[in-house]
């Protein structure tokens, strides 16, 4: 069975915050969700969310506040966010103004904002924006039938940019499903 843990941020969350503020550690779970910071082995020159072997669902609110990397010119694993789990993470945005976003990432390889190599991402609201790669400017999904990515009409992906393909999404290996609803008038 599955837990699901909801993390709503309550400010704003840039490379360089401390430890308290980008880590979820739950030994229930043996799930972690880690702020990496420089000289980290993951060789970044500023830290980034690593999900890794989560075996839960994870909401994060974004709740009108930013998710921002900081990085002006592209690094190696230079994503804002990296999952790898058994599991889902949505990414929603409960503010009544809807300015959650994620920004900052520039990637070398692929995936600005968002690699998704295993599981599942639910982007339900929010903005990701402003991310670099050289594919998937925003989001970057890989790995066969267990990476699989779902955009909901409220969420917002636009303003970034890859090298080679795929501005705003790039789906090597998975599944991308784009939910959009939309009203209807009856003539009368």
């Amino acid at each position: 069975t599955q837990k699901s843990t909801i993390f709503v941020l309550n400010k704003d969350w840039h490379a360089g915050d401390d430890d308290s503020n980008g880590r979820i550690d739950s030994n229930e779970t043996k799930g972690t969700f880690k702020y990496y910071k420089d000289g980290s082995e993951y060789g970044t020159s500023k830290g980034s969310l690593y999900l890794d072997e989560l075996t839960m669902n994870l909401t994060i609110d974004l709740n009108g506040h930013t998710i921002d990397r900081g990085l002006t010119s592209a690094v190696s694993n230079g994503y804002v966010l990296y999952m790898d789990i058994y599991g889902s993470i949505t990414i929603k945005d409960s503010s009544e103004a809807q300015t959650g976003k994620i920004t900052g990432g520039n990637n070398k390889d692929n995936g600005g904002a968002i690699y998704v190599d295993y599981g599942k991402l639910h982007v339900n609201g929010g903005s990701i924006t402003g991310n670099k790669a050289e594919y998937g400017g925003a989001i970057y999904c890989d790995e066969k039938d267990n990476a699989i990515v779902y955009i909901q009409d409220d969420a917002k992906i636009y303003g970034n940019t890859a090298t080679q393909e795929g501005g705003g999404i790039y789906v090597y290996n998975g599944y991308l499903y784009i939910f959009i609803s939309f009203e209807t008038q009856r003539r009368q």
